[in-house]
């Protein structure tokens, strides 16, 4: 896998491996079909004390919503689906193969996103989970689902 300096999937790797990040991310993803990278990206947009408006969030998502549907959700399903089959060691291998793929794939859409709604790292003043949660209720509502609970999001980024 390549190495990145984009500062964005750092703060997602560190975000993402906090006990009950990764839960609370999954479970935003497969009830309502949100997009982790895009929860992610409200919060590291938080971090560094910036409001996402519907229009930064618009052209974010028409950035990764193609990539995301042709590359990353077929790889997902097809983990997903090697997953619960009987499996030898070779389609053990085959699936950790892709799995690693999935990830370079949602690294590349990190990429992506970062290259076009760039921030500068900064350390906020204010209290940047209250950020964070007007930036993801922002997404939300983008997504058209406005009354989700972020509770358990929210409090595993505290």
């Amino acid at each position: 896998m390549r190495q990145t300096n984009n500062p964005f999937w750092s703060f997602s790797l560190e975000t993402y491996a906090k006990p009950g990040v990764a839960e609370a991310c999954l479970a935003l993803q497969d009830k309502y079909g949100l997009d982790v990278n895009l929860l992610l990206f409200c919060c590291w947009a938080a971090r560094n004390g910036r409001r996402l408006s519907q229009e930064d969030l618009e052209r974010l998502d028409g950035l990764s919503s193609p990539w995301r549907r042709h590359v990353v959700v077929p790889l997902r399903e097809l983990r997903r689906w090697l997953k619960t089959r009987e499996v030898d060691e070779q389609v053990t291998r085959f699936r950790a193969a892709i799995k690693r793929q999935e990830l370079e794939a949602e690294r590349l859409q990190q990429d992506q996103l970062h290259a076009v709604l760039p921030l500068d790292v900064s350390v906020v003043d204010c209290s940047w989970l209250t950020l964070a949660e007007a930036n993801l209720r922002q997404y939300l509502e983008f997504s058209a689902c406005p009354t989700v609970n972020l509770d358990p999001l929210l409090q595993s980024l505290g």
